[in-house]
């Protein structure tokens, strides 16, 4: 009994090293893009749930039957094997959190609708800091912007600056850009101002609203595929 709850102590151990580890290797990654965060979420997702199905296998198969005479004995229901696949999602289920909040801690959210000569960008802060975060607007010659905070409540406080107004290459500066801060800019101006964003540091990535939701779909199917992979490796161990 004490070298089984060992084993489990190992194995579960080892898993949660691992995303440990592995939240680590993203926060040092400060340039990696989510592409690659994500590629390493799931590789690693796959081998340690691949070596957890084989264990899971090796555990729940049933004991050699005895031979009796006389009357067949039924063979029982692979409980066992069912609660394995359950504790598979479970784990699969945590590697697609973890991927999840990565699209939160370093993806800067980006909402635009354009409407006639007048355009609106709203700016949603990642869970991480944004040191610097520098919006180009369009000439002012050309165009009337105003900008306000979206949540005027939200610690700590947002303070834009307005920089180079001046000069043909007018910008609003964000600094310390964390959430739940939120601002939004409305120019009269037929041109889109979210291209015209640039942020500091590289490691954060702007992304449109819908690009962002398309990502996270994909999160959740390859987490499904990977769970049925992993599922399906463990019945081919307990059924050969």
């Amino acid at each position: 009994m004490g070298e089984l709850i060992q084993k489990n102590l190992a194995l579960w151990g080892g898993i949660l090293a691992s995303l440990v580890a592995l939240i680590g290797t993203f926060e040092s990654f400060t340039n990696a893009l989510l592409f690659w965060r994500l590629l390493v979420t799931g590789v690693a997702a796959s081998l340690i749930l691949w070596e957890v199905a084989e264990y899971f296998a090796a555990r729940s198969k049933p004991a050699p039957r005895k031979i009796t005479y006389g009357e067949a004995t039924k063979p029982s229901p692979p409980w066992g094997l069912i609660l394995s696949g359950a504790v598979i999602l479970a784990v699969c289920a945590a590697f697609v959190l973890l991927a999840c909040l990565q699209t939160q801690r370093f993806i800067m959210r980006v909402d635009e609708q354009m409407a006639g000569s007048s355009v609106r960008t709203d700016l949603y802060a990642p869970l991480r800091m944004v040191e610097k975060v520098l919006i180009q607007l369009p000439a002012k010659a050309e165009n009337i912007c105003d900008w306000q905070d979206l949540r005027p409540g939200a610690l700590p406080a947002l303070f834009p600056q307005e920089i180079d107004m001046a000069t043909p290459t007018p910008k609003l500066l964000l600094q310390d850009f964390v959430q739940p801060q939120a601002v939004r800019v409305d120019c009269k101006a037929p041109t889109s101002i979210a291209s015209g964003i640039r942020v500091s540091p590289p490691s954060t990535e702007v992304f449109r609203t819908s690009d962002l939701r398309t990502w996270r779909l994909w999160i959740y199917i390859m987490g499904g595929l990977i769970w049925l992979s992993a599922v399906g490796r463990m019945c081919w161990l307990y059924f050969r």
